[in-house]
């Protein structure tokens, strides 16, 4: 290693050599391991920071104090937070904030998770990369080879100790808020890149995950199509005719936000104004999926509306939802009940 201790030694790089300013500072040493963890559980942990390059550096060495202080007891982060630093639940998405006081603009880390893959990692790992690549306006990278190439420059870099995996991604790229930007992201799991040895094949080899292989187990309604989805879905499916569909998925998220704020942000998908927690009781039927109660409520656009049912054990959200043209949402809510009533968990997922 170069005379640059790169954020964390052997742990995530900011940088090691060339002209970039940014590469010029150094910061207290990381020892090369993940953050002390029992067990991170089914869930993918993401620990992203991003703000402008330059201004973002006073904020690096408390950032890696908050990831080496981080546990997962009982699957869920634990951390203190730095000082100058607060902390508040969501929103949803998310499952924490935290907002570094008196900052401007604004500097974040936002804590959240999402179901592991069933399998492939890597090509997990890649989808969300080139998701953030495309946040800071570089290009998406090609899948052959991707983990080693970014390794190589220094974009990520890989800790295995253990059962658990820490995988840090660092982009240097540009946004309109802070002009040139830094994001680190920390994913952190029980599995990942070192596990799998990080090679990918092509994308357009890949096919959807089998349905049992998410631990969600349904009968599919007649007329309705299994779906390839994205790597936050447990479950996604497809209904309606060639010229309209909805789209009909199953998430499930540590902490998940308030229903309310749910509902309310769903709404504004549908151009409907928010409603207050009492008229979202007096919206909401309760039913019960897998055992669980829930929530199934209708909200109504004039163009597109959404069916979703919410369900809550543990601390664990489960969103089942199906959004789509407001004809073809209303046309298969009973599909959607039998759908609802045919869930089955495995128990790791209970």
């Amino acid at each position: 290693m170069s005379q640059f201790l790169c954020v964390m030694a052997g742990v995530f790089l900011v940088g090691c050599g060339g002209e970039d300013p940014i590469r010029e500072y150094s910061v207290a040493k990381f020892e090369t391991e993940p953050p002390t963890a029992s067990s991170a559980g089914n869930q993918v942990w993401f620990f992203k920071l991003m703000g402008p390059r330059d201004g973002l550096l006073p904020y690096l060495e408390p950032f890696i104090g908050f990831l080496r202080a981080t546990t997962f007891p009982d699957g869920q982060p634990e951390f203190e937070v730095p000082a100058g630093w607060t902390v508040k639940d969501g929103p949803p998405p998310r499952f924490k904030t935290l907002t570094v006081a008196d900052s401007d603009p604004p500097i974040e880390v936002t804590v959240s998770a999402l179901p592991a893959p069933p399998s492939d990692f890597s090509s997990y790992l890649l989808s969300n990369v080139n998701r953030w690549r495309g946040q800071v306006n570089m290009p998406p990278l090609e899948p052959t080879n991707w983990a080693e190439r970014a390794t190589q420059n220094q974009e990520l870099i890989t800790v295995e100790k253990g059962d658990q995996v820490m995988s840090v991604v660092q982009l240097n790229g540009t946004t309109e808020e802070f002009g040139d930007t830094l994001m680190l992201v920390a994913v952190i799991s029980d599995v990942g890149l070192a596990a799998a040895k990080s090679e990918t094949r092509p994308a357009e080899t890949m096919s959807p995950p089998a349905r049992s292989s998410s631990n969600v187990g349904y009968d599919k309604p007649e007329n309705w199509e299994e779906s390839a989805g994205n790597a936050m879905r447990l479950v996604s499916l497809r209904t309606g005719s060639s010229d309209e569909t909805a789209d009909v998925s199953v998430i499930r998220l540590p902490g998940g936000g308030d229903r309310l704020a749910n509902i309310n942000r769903w709404r504004g998908q549908v151009k409907l104004e928010p409603i207050t927690q009492a008229e979202l009781d007096e919206a909401v039927e309760e039913l019960e999926i897998a055992g669980m109660s829930s929530q199934l409520i209708l909200i109504e656009g004039e163009t597109e509306s959404i069916l979703a049912a919410i369900a809550e054990k543990d601390g664990v959200k489960w969103f089942y939802k199906m959004q789509g043209p407001t004809e073809v949402v209303k046309a298969e809510q009973g599909r959607f009940r039998e759908f609802l009533d045919s869930v089955r968990l495995d128990q790791d997922e209970e």
